[in-house]
């Protein structure tokens, strides 16, 4: 275990700042609706995950501030 390098566990680290940006930032959503692991084996580690993030706000200025907190995390 401390060897490994699991790429899921990162992507569920970041969904939860996603949701955290979302909640800070209303009314703006952000939002992870999709996400994809690489192997998609039950008995390998993922060393691959691709996720789809839907990020929406009324204002720019929202988006930009979302947005950097996104990059941020």
């Amino acid at each position: 275990m401390a060897n490994r390098r699991d790429a899921l566990t990162a992507a569920a680290r970041l969904i939860l700042d996603v949701e955290a940006i979302g909640r800070a930032h209303a009314p703006g959503v952000l939002t992870v609706g999709h996400a994809d692991t690489f192997p998609n084996s039950r008995n390998v580690v993922p060393g691959q995950v691709s996720l789809q993030i839907d990020m929406r706000h009324p204002s720019e200025a929202g988006l930009d501030a979302m947005e950097a907190a996104l990059r941020q995390a």
